[in-house]
């Protein structure tokens, strides 16, 4: 039996009421370890190690992000400017980990599941929560709306719910559940489409 769960949110933006069900999710109880990749600013690592008493390590690209979060610092939490594919973190050393429109930025997303379940221990808890091509979606969506999208968010690609739980599976977790969010945070699509437009008349 595989020895941890993922879970998948497919959402186009993120909020505190997607981060609230991500908390929701993780089943995060004190005194465990978590893990934030693609953390950005580290404002959802924070919000979780205060709430949940949790130690938490998050992983980021950004120097800019690194700075700040190590220029804001919270009593366990360590942020990480490194990449996640070489995260160097120990294994089964971590009992949640979770992703929260970071996935899209991997260029190997078979390997981001790899090293979430490496570093899992037994039992734990993995959330991701992306942004997800529609199955078999049309030419017309993939040239007018997926590959823009990518271009402006500056995504390699963006898979499939199938693709994703494929890879999940492969990796060695067993999928706990699916859940579409995007209704919930469709008042932020105006911003997003505005981007879009502007992005793709300066090109």
């Amino acid at each position: 039996m595989p020895s941890s769960t993922a879970e998948t949110l497919w959402s186009p933006w993120l909020n505190l009421p997607l981060t609230d069900t991500v908390s929701d999710r993780l089943r995060l109880m004190p005194g465990e370890t978590g893990v934030d990749i693609g953390c950005g600013y580290g404002s959802t690592a924070r919000l979780l190690a205060v709430t949940h008493r949790v130690r938490v390590t998050g992983f980021t690209l950004s120097a800019e992000q690194a700075h700040y979060a190590a220029a804001h610092p919270v009593p366990d939490v360590d942020i990480h400017l490194r990449d996640w594919l070489v995260n160097g973190l120990t294994d089964a050393s971590a009992n949640a980990a979770w992703a929260i429109e970071s996935s899209e930025h991997m260029v190997d997303k078979p390997r981001f599941f790899a090293e979430a379940h490496r570093v899992l221990s037994r039992g734990g808890r993995f959330v991701v929560c992306a942004w997800l091509a529609k199955t078999d979606a049309g030419d017309w969506k993939v040239r007018h709306l997926l590959e823009p999208i990518c271009r402006e968010g500056r995504l390699p690609s963006m898979g499939t719910r199938e693709e994703y739980e494929a890879m999940a599976m492969a990796a060695g977790f067993a999928i706990a559940g699916y859940e579409e969010v995007s209704r919930r945070v469709a008042p932020t699509w105006p911003i997003r489409a505005r981007r879009l437009v502007k992005a793709e008349l300066l090109r």
